[in-house]
């Protein structure tokens, strides 16, 4: 039985660093990306949104112990 879950739990573990790094590959890195290009010229008109994206890109790609407290 202890097989089992550990098959389950590991299996877990996987699915859960590849969301973190699709996230990452496909959410904070091409704003990133985006927002290197502010320093060589201004910011667009909707900058407030891609930070606002930016944000929680970051934010769901931590794990949940290290989200700051929101007191």
């Amino acid at each position: 039985m202890t097989r089992g879950v550990s098959r389950w739990l590991a299996g877990g573990a996987g699915l859960l660093a590849l969301a973190s790094f699709l996230i990452t590959r496909l959410g904070i890195v091409p704003i990133n990306g985006r927002i290197k290009q502010w320093a060589a010229t201004s910011a667009p008109a909707d900058h407030a949104e891609i930070l606002a994206r930016w944000r929680r890109s970051t934010t769901h790609a931590r794990a949940p112990h290290s989200q700051p407290s929101r007191c």
